[in-house]
């Protein structure tokens, strides 16, 4: 007579942000199919299936890992505020990774500069249109200039931290870093120039 198979623990799938499958005391998992597809034995799930645990020749769903559970935004505003360090102590990047080809380092560094430049003439803009353009309507004239001061105060932040977000990744062997600043700083300018259209056309304050 053919011996069983042996039961087989389930595979441990716990996790901050995923059901758990951990088999609990004097419970095994049964070799055969998940259910919705997959094997119990390595844990694989088939495209769409449910996330659970199969123990004991049953199915048993997962809970729902309930919304704080997951460390995605603590580890973002992590990041966030050691990206904020390196800015005063740069020297810190050094200890991560390998040290990428300088021609890489002082690319980002003119791309800095760039970002840097954008900037100052955003600000140069908010205060050119403050400055010389007395006849404009105050409203106008005030909405205008804090539009441009704020996008060339946000652009100067955003350069410094997107420097050390792209020489760390560099260091470590990563994808450079993607950001919606750019989006935002285009449409930011549109509206100022749509809004100076406006003004032109519909004409001066008497």
């Amino acid at each position: 007579m053919a011996a069983s198979a042996p039961a087989v623990p389930a595979p441990d799938r716990t996790g901050p942000c995923a059901g758990s499958s951990r088999a609990g005391p004097g419970e095994t998992g049964q070799v055969g199919q998940v259910p919705g597809g997959g094997d119990a034995v390595t844990g694989r799930r088939a495209p769409g299936a449910r996330r659970g645990t199969f123990l004991s020749g049953r199915w048993r769903a997962a809970p729902a890992a309930p919304p704080d559970a997951c460390p995605g935004r603590v580890a973002g505003v992590i990041e966030f505020v050691r990206n904020v360090r390196l800015w005063f102590v740069p020297e810190d990047v050094r200890q991560e990774g390998a040290t990428p080809d300088y021609r890489f380092s002082l690319a980002n560094e003119r791309t800095f500069l760039a970002w840097l430049r954008t900037a100052l003439a955003l600000i140069g803009g908010g205060f050119a249109v403050d400055q010389f353009l007395p006849d404009l309507r105050w409203g106008w004239r005030v909405g205008l200039a804090l539009a441009l001061l704020a996008a060339g105060v946000l652009c100067a932040l955003r350069a410094v931290n997107h420097w050390v977000r792209c020489e760390r990744a560099m260091r470590r062997g990563e994808d450079l870093p993607v950001s919606r600043f750019p989006a935002l700083l285009g449409l930011v300018v549109a509206v100022v120039a749509v809004a100076m259209v406006v003004v032109v056309l519909v004409g001066w304050e008497g």
